[in-house]
């Protein structure tokens, strides 16, 4: 994952959007297939899996592959189920940057780079 992936987080005291940022490929899955009308859609998939202490704004998040294990991911060859599931991890603490950003993030109609920009999230008060 290169980039970003939006996480909207909404509770009663705030609504934001957050950004979260890594160098380097998430696990996924990609397949080719044959529509009964003849067409060849491709459809694909980011797995996700538990948050660890570092991503405290969502309960999944995407796996994030280790370096030392991205050619064996890659490799077309049938492998050993436990062997794959050993390579799904939460990443180590650390890897992912998370912040908030405007929430204009959240419509497809805005478009520039001061979307990812980190701002300030104002706390709502409430009266007791």
């Amino acid at each position: 994952m290169s980039g970003t992936v939006q996480i909207r987080r909404t509770n009663s005291h705030t609504s934001s959007n957050v950004r979260m940022a890594r160098r380097g490929p998430s696990a996924g899955l990609y397949e080719f297939w044959r529509h009964p009308e003849g067409e060849w859609p491709t459809s694909c998939t980011i797995i996700t899996t538990s948050a660890n202490a570092n991503m405290p704004i969502h309960d999944r998040i995407p796996v994030i592959l280790e370096s030392d294990v991205w050619d064996r991911w890659l490799d077309p060859e049938p492998q050993d189920r436990d062997e794959l599931e050993a390579m799904l991890s939460s990443g180590t603490p650390g890897t992912l940057l998370h912040y908030p950003v405007d929430t204009r993030m959240g419509s497809t109609k805005n478009e520039d780079p001061s979307l990812i920009e980190p701002v300030e999230v104002a706390v709502a008060q409430t009266l007791l």
